[in-house]
Order: structure tokens, then C-alpha cells, then sequence
């Protein structure tokens, strides 16, 4: 039998698993059927096996270097604590003992969950670095081997399997993860499945567009991105494998800087102790402990805390008894029917709370609590007045009254204007804070009735108000400082007020992120970027003939950029990982050599190696822009790389189109851009078409009869539609000497202007798509085009205009 104690967010906070020194990881607890075992001490049983179990995972996480200031400060903490506690076993201080475990339970618990969660980092880094190996052994074998058919698989197989195998030597993974197999193998699953679901989606929205083409025909054009990506990594790998000495220089560079961020930087998470200051005179030298919004502190930390420093500081609680109230209504402590005694809340402390904060010298007559006393209180001066006429008798020292079944002697009297003045080392009353009004104002001193702690616990258990403060005095500015250091580390969800000599300050404890060694690593980065853009630089200038030809062949300007691009990324992967391999060498060595300062600790297989990697890898990313944006200027070197139509003269737009064809192909194109309208005009996407017509005209230029050809739509609406925008839309081609031109005439009818040219330009930009998809067309295709132009247009009957 194994007992795991889970928290409420899912978190292991304790382990019953009967662990020993020689097997932490436990044998458990076998008992026979009705067998029943008594576990004596339990909170140091859970503590003893916890502890054990969390020492044995960050030992095995030292011996293979990894480890962070988290880890290793608690489990500093949790040892000293689990020390202190056998010995006062040893001693048979029990007592002591049981406090001091929840310290060290705390502790270990800090401990236990920085070391899980560094695990997980472990197992994300061999993700990382496993999806890198993958990457570079394909890039590899493109760069130095590149066959083909059956030869490429056993070569992609034997350098996955080799990859493997140095992943396994260096990366600690496989020694603190058990699962670490099993999450290779499902995320190589996922890797050998993804192409499927690619496949089967490429399918599916390939039947989707061949179901367009039957609808719409070709008016859509689309270029393979994975096409296009795949012979961009495939041009680039060949480039550098052109150049081998420029290549592996560019290699080396990458890796080292890798290896530099690997082996000589740290960024870690660490407890970091912070601190406000509080601006108050401290009435005491100590510690205050209490929630910013007044929530009640367990009974068991008040214990712990008793046990553990009892003996050497004085120890306060605090707690408010309040009566039921309803909403928004003040509390009354009800004495009599009559009701006119102005008590409304109780405040309890104990007697140590008198050494603590003076709280004597509000005292007008008899005196504080002292050990043993239960069934007494401190009433102030127009109290006790109000309560002699409620009774109808004299009420003085050594009176007492009813109160909630209970008869209480009153054994001092208090001026509540003194007590409105005592103030703690958190710059507030002592006195209860109004929290049924939803207010931070403390009830006046005149109307608190003050009773031992131990009546309000025991009796009343503070109407389940718990503890609201704890105050702890300690005898110097050196025992406060150490005593709010310690606690901040054990104590997490409550605030903690520090007064050390005229100063008092809130402080705790909180993961903070530091850094080592990143400002001598600036330098190497800018080298090894202007490095990379000085290669792809030159490799664009020597290669400029090859980028004309593929400005030529079609490409755009972005696609010759993207093959720069790949280039960059391959030379960034093939760099990476053999810099990584490197600089986990380098750090067994450095640590083996016991070179590296104190405090430091590597990025061997944190998130943070991740960071380092993927910031060496962006940079020899980025460094290849500017060249990749200088091979598109080569492809285009026309500073309008786009096109872009003539202005429009008030409502009446003319634009000539760049395209000229054979006369007998114009009347294909016509038909194939009235096809474009007609069934992209019905969607209302971009414009909206109620009719379309063709017609045919003559008219006479330069003394020269030409034949006109018109696609013609009247009242074209276009996108957005509720702004109104109405035009009159021609499509005009003009035949001369053989050729045959295009141009559109368009008249704003209604809408904003500014709103027509730029829904225009959005139109013409997609109506301009179809003359360059005729382009990309199979003869067959426009010769079925051309055929159907002519059966359309010969028998029209042609004008002049």
C-alpha cells in the first residue's frame, strides 16, 4: 500500500511510501486482508518519506549537472530542518519536533515541485532537440550524401538511429524521466502520422477545388506551398554544397556561438528575497503575520509556530469574535434584553500580546492576562458604565457578568482612545477591522470587549473567524532579520512584516529569473550575424545571373527571397544541434575540471537551453534578411514592383491593361472573363452583377475602321455594399493591325469617391488575375474558349460609336 497526498490543483504535497536511506523510492506498506497498521507520528512518516524521495531525485539530477538555485536552496533549507527534527527525537522532544515538521515539510514540498517541474524542462529540451535532429539529419543527408530511392531511406534510418544514440549519451533525460522512451516514441508517431493527415487534407481540398473548376472553371491559381518550400530548401542545400569551405566556416561560427550559450551563460530561476518598506515606527523588533485582505490564518500555523520558536521569541495570536449580523448592519454583543451596553466585537489575545505591544499602558485599573486565565475580560471605561446601568448594579473590578452562557470577571479597565492608538508593526490598529460593512476601518476601542485567546479558541472557536495576526517579538534586529527570512521561505500565501531596529518592511520570497555571463556573449552574436549576412551578401552578388534566370522562368520577388531564406534556416539547423552536442561536452568537462564559478549554473538541459538555441538560431535567420531582400531587388529591380492603375479623372475611370493578344485569342479571353463574371458577380464577395451583355461596334480611328468587342455590365455594385458604391462597367477590346488590346471604362453612378477607387482597385487587381491565369492555361483550354468567343460574338450585330 502506497498513500500519495495530492493539493487541489492535482500537486503532490506528500507521500506515505515507507521509504529507508538505502531505498528511497519506498517498498510501501504490505498488510494481509483485515490487517490493520497504525502509522505513529504520521506528520514526520509523510515528512521522513517525502524527503527521502526528494533527496534521491535531485542526487541523480546532480550527477548528471543538472540542477537550479530553486532546487538546490530548499532542499538546503529542508535538510537543515529534517536534521533539527531527528535530533529533538533523539531527545524525545516530540513536541518540538512536531512543529518543526511542517517547516520542513514546506520545505520539501518547494523542493519536490521545483524538481518535477525541472524534469518536465527535461523532457520538453529532449522534444526540442529531438525535432532538431530530425530536421538536421534530413538537411544532412540533402548536404553531403543526396541519393535517391531505397538508398536515401537506409541513410535517413541509420543517421535518425545515430542522432538517437548521441542524445541518449548526453542528454540527462533518459536517467531522471522513466517515461522518457515513451515520449520519443508517441512523439514519433505523431511525427510519422502528421504527413497522413496532410495527405488526406491536401485530398480532400484538391476535390474541393476540381468540384470549383466543374462550377467556376479555371479562375483560380494557386502555387504549392509545399512545392515551392521543398525546392527552396533543395536549391539552397545544393548552393552550399557548392561552396564546402565558405559552408562549414558559416557551421562552425553557429556552433560556437551555440556552445558558448550552452556552456558559459546561465539563466535560471532562483528565489529572490523582496521587500517593501513600510513607512511606521515598529512599537517592537519581530515579525507580523497576517493576510493584506484580513483572511484568517489556520490554528496550525499558530502551533508550528509556538513549537518551533516558542522558546527562544514571545509568540502573539490574534483573533475577533464576531456576533451574527446581518447585511449591512453593525454587530451588537447582546448582554441583557435591554441592549445597551456598546460592545460590538471581542477582541482575544493572550498574555504574551502585553510584552509584545505594551497593551498595559492603556490599563486604568487592575491589570492584563496572565497564564491561566479563561473566564475573564478587559472592558473599557464608558463600557463598564453603560453595562452598570444595563444591570442595575455596580460594576468594578472583580464583577462579573453573563455573557453567552458563560459567567466572565472583569479584571482591568482600559481608556478605548489608548487602545485606538496602539499600533502594530503593519502601520494599523490592533483593534478589529469593520469586515461586515466591506470596509478597512478598525471598531473604535470604546466598543471592544478584550478576552483571553484560549476562551474565544477553546470555548467559541472564534465564531469561525480563525486567526487574524500573529505577532512574534524577538529580543534583537539580528533574530527578526533571520526569523522573517526563514519564514518567507516556508510561508508563501501570507504577508509577512519585518521590523529590524526603526524599520519595517513586507518581504517574501518569489522565482525570479538571473542571469550570468549574457552581457560577454553580445559581442560573439553581433560576429557571428555579421558573418552570416556577409556570406549571403556575397552568395547574392555571385549569383545574380542565376536570380535574373529565375525572374525569367516566373518567379516573384518574394519566392527568390524565400530561397535565400531556406538557405539561412538550413545553415541555422545544421549549426545548431552539433552546437549543442559540443557545448554539453564542454560543460561535463568544465565541471569535471571544477572550473566554473559558485552559484553558477549551465543551461545543459533547462527551457532555458531552448531559449539559447532558438536565439542563435533566429539571429543567423535575421541575419540573412537584408541579403534575401537584395536578391528580390535584383529579380525586380524596378522600384514599382507592383502594378498599379492611372488615376481616375472625377467620376470616370479609363485604364489601359498591359495585355495584348492574337485577334482570334481576344475573343477567348472576352469569354473567359465573362465567365469570371458571371459566376464570381452572383457570390457578392467583391462586386454584384444584375446583367452582363456583349456587344460589337466599329469605330473609326485615324481614318481606320476597327472592330470593337465589349463585355458591358450596367448598375455594378461593389464591396462593401452598404456604403452604396454603383458604377457602370465596360471591358473594351480594341483590335489594330493584327493585336488586340483591352481597356476598362468605368463611371461612378453613386457612393463616396474615395470608397469607389479603393473597392475598385481591389476588383481590378482580381478582374487583372484572369488575364495572367489565361496565360498559365493549356492550349486545349483556350482553344474551347476561343470557339466559344467566336459563336458568340459573329453573329452579333455591330454599330459605330
Amino acid at each position: 500500500v502506497e498513500i500519495i497526498i495530492y493539493s487541489p490543483a492535482g500537486k503532490v504535497y506528500g507521500v506515505l511510501i515507507n521509504s529507508t536511506k538505502d531505498n528511497p523510492e519506498g517498498t510501501g506498506y504490505i498488510l494481509k486482508p483485515g490487517e490493520m497498521y497504525v502509522v505513529s507520528f504520521t506528520p514526520f512518516t509523510v515528512l521522513k518519506d517525502y524527503y527521502l524521495l526528494t533527496k534521491n531525485r535531485i542526487n541523480i539530477a546532480l550527477s548528471y549537472s543538472t540542477s537550479n538555485p530553486i532546487i538546490l536552496t530548499y532542499d538546503k533549507l529542508a535538510t537543515r530542518k529534517f536534521n533539527k527534527i531527528e535530533g529533538f527525537i533523539n531527545r524525545h522532544l516530540f513536541y518540538k519536533a512536531y512543529g518543526t515538521t511542517y517547516t520542513a515539510w514546506m520545505f520539501t514540498k518547494n523542493a519536490y515541485l521545483a524538481m518535477m517541474g525541472l524534469i518536465f524542462e527535461v523532457i520538453q529540451t529532449l522534444i526540442f532537440f529531438f525535432t532538431l535532429s530530425l530536421v538536421f539529419m534530413f538537411f544532412l543527408e540533402r548536404m553531403t550524401f543526396s541519393y535517391s530511392g531505397p538508398r536515401r531511406i537506409i541513410t535517413l534510418i541509420f543517421l535518425n538511429a545515430l542522432m538517437l544514440l548521441i542524445l541518449v549519451f548526453i542528454h540527462p533525460s533518459f536517467k531522471l524521466a522513466t517515461n522518457s522512451i515513451m515520449v520519443l516514441l508517441s512523439f514519433s508517431v505523431v511525427v510519422i502520422l502528421s504527413p497522413i493527415v496532410v495527405i488526406i487534407f491536401l485530398r480532400a481540398y484538391s476535390s474541393a477545388k476540381e468540384i470549383r473548376y466543374r462550377v467556376y472553371s479555371i479562375h483560380e491559381i494557386e502555387i504549392s506551398r509545399v512545392s515551392l518550400v521543398s525546392t527552396s530548401f533543395s536549391i539552397g542545400l545544393q548552393n552550399l554544397r557548392k561552396r564546402p569551405l565558405r559552408t562549414m566556416l558559416t557551421l562552425i561560427s553557429i556552433a560556437l556561438v551555440i556552445v558558448a550559450l550552452v556552456g558559459l551563460t546561465s539563466i535560471t530561476l532562483s528565489p529572490v528575497m523582496f521587500r517593501y518598506n513600510v513607512e511606521v515606527k515598529p512599537a517592537y523588533n519581530g515579525v507580523l503575520l497576517r493576510s493584506l485582505e484580513w483572511a484568517p490564518l489556520p490554528y496550525e500555523l499558530y502551533i508550528r509556530l509556538l513549537a518551533e520558536y516558542g522558546d527562544n521569541y514571545t509568540i502573539a495570536p490574534r483573533t475577533w469574535v464576531i456576533p451574527p449580523v446581518a447585511p449591512k448592519e453593525y454587530p451588537q454583543i447582546v448582554i441583557t434584553p435591554k441592549i445597551e451596553t456598546p460592545l460590538a466585537v471581542m477582541l482575544a489575545i493572550s498574555p504574551e500580546e502585553f510584552n509584545v505591544t505594551n497593551l498595559d499602558k492603556i490599563l486604568i485599573r487592575g491589570r492584563g492576562f496572565t497564564k491561566g486565565d479563561f473566564y475573564t475580560c478587559l472592558i473599557s471605561k464608558s463600557a463598564i458604565e453603560s453595562l452598570s446601568d444595563e444591570l442595575g448594579r455596580k460594576m468594578d473590578i472583580g464583577s462579573s457578568f453573563h455573557l453567552w452562557g458563560v459567567n466572565i470577571t472583569i479584571v482591568g479597565i482600559f481608556d478605548g482612545k489608548l487602545l485606538d492608538k496602539i499600533i502594530d508593526i503593519d502601520g494599523v490598529q490592533i483593534t478589529p477591522v469593520e469586515l461586515w460593512l466591506g470596509s478597512t476601518s478598525h471598531v473604535i476601542g470604546d466598543n471592544v470587549l478584550i478576552i483571553p485567546f484560549d476562551l474565544a479558541w477553546k470555548l467559541w472557536g472564534s465564531y469561525g473567524n480563525g486567526i487574524a495576526s500573529i505577532a512574534i517579538k524577538t529580543n534583537t534586529p539580528e533574530q527578526s532579520e533571520f526569523l522573517g527570512k526563514e519564514l518567507a521561505y516556508s510561508i508563501v500565501t501570507t504577508s509577512i512584516y519585518n521590523a529590524k531596529g526603526d524599520k519595517v518592511s513586507i518581504i517574501g520570497v518569489r522565482p525570479w529569473y538571473e542571469a550570468s555571463n549574457i552581457q560577454n556573449l553580445i559581442v560573439p552574436l553581433i560576429i557571428a550575424a555579421l558573418t552570416i549576412t556577409d556570406l549571403m551578401l556575397g552568395a547574392v552578388y555571385e549569383r545574380v545571373r542565376e536570380i535574373s534566370i529565375y525572374s525569367a522562368l516566373g518567379l516573384a520577388p518574394l519566392h527568390v527571397a524565400g530561397m535565400f531564406l531556406a538557405e539561412a534556416i538550413a545553415l541555422a539547423v545544421l549549426g545548431a544541434f552539433p552546437g549543442y552536442v559540443a557545448g554539453v561536452g564542454m560543460v561535463s568537462l568544465m565541471l569535471h575540471l571544477n572550473v566554473y564559478p559558485p552559484n553558477f549554473y549551465p543551461n545543459l538541459s533547462s527551457i532555458f537551453v531552448i531559449w539559447a538555441t532558438s536565439i542563435a538560431i533566429l539571429f543567423a535567420i535575421l541575419s540573412s534578411l537584408y541579403p534575401s531582400y537584395k536578391a528580390s531587388k535584383f529579380s525586380v529591380p524596378s522600384l514599382i514592383r507592383r502594378w498599379k492603375p492611372i488615376r481616375p479623372t472625377g467620376s470616370e475611370w479609363i485604364i489601359p491593361l498591359p495585355f495584348q493578344f492574337e485577334d482570334h485569342e481576344a475573343l477567348g479571353v472576352l469569354t473567359f472573363i465573362k465567365e469570371y463574371l458571371e459566376s464570381l458577380g452572383g457570390e457578392g464577395t467583391i462586386f454584384k452583377i444584375s446583367e452582363i451583355k456583349l456587344d460589337k461596334i466599329e469605330r473609326k480611328i485615324d481614318n481606320e475602321v476597327i472592330k470593337v468587342y465589349r463585355i458591358v455590365s450596367p448598375k455594378m455594385r461593389l464591396a462593401p455594399f452598404e456604403y452604396g458604391i454603383l458604377q457602370d462597367f465596360v471591358l473594351e477590346a480594341v483590335s489594330r493591325k493584327g493585336r488586340t488590346s483591352f481597356t476598362i471604362y468605368t463611371y461612378r453612378v453613386s457612393g463616396l469617391r474615395d470608397t469607389w477607387i479603393k473597392s475598385n482597385e481591389i476588383f481590378l487587381k482580381n478582374l487583372r488575375k484572369q488575364f495572367l491565369i489565361w496565360r498559365f492555361m493549356k492550349v486545349q483550354q483556350r482553344r474551347e474558349y476561343e470557339d466559344k468567343g467566336f459563336n458568340l460574338f459573329i453573329n452579333l450585330e455591330g454599330g459605330e460609336k
